[in-house]
């Protein structure tokens, strides 16, 4: 049984550094917090998180790679972003 309170709580802690990446991603479409999330994605802070979502170094470097040409693609018009 006590396997099953540790999965739990393991699953608890994964949902919630998906759901920061999550937020941190769409976060960085909003003028008043894409530095913040630009610092986040390139510094510890997203390793750690990603770390305990459960994503592999391979799958770190993927999303990061598509987070920076989404950047340079798109270079997020602010003009348009609903404040």
């Amino acid at each position: 049984m006590g396997s099953l309170v540790q999965k739990r709580n393991g699953d608890g802690v994964r949902y919630l550094a998906e759901a920061v990446i999550l937020q941190s991603l769409a976060d960085l479409c909003d003028k008043r917090h894409s530095q913040d999330c630009r610092r986040f994605f390139r510094g510890e802070g997203f390793t750690v998180w990603a770390d305990l979502a459960g994503l592999s170094p391979l799958e770190q470097i993927r999303l990061l790679s598509m987070i920076q040409k989404a950047i340079q693609n798109h270079a997020y018009d602010y003009e348009n972003t609903v404040s």
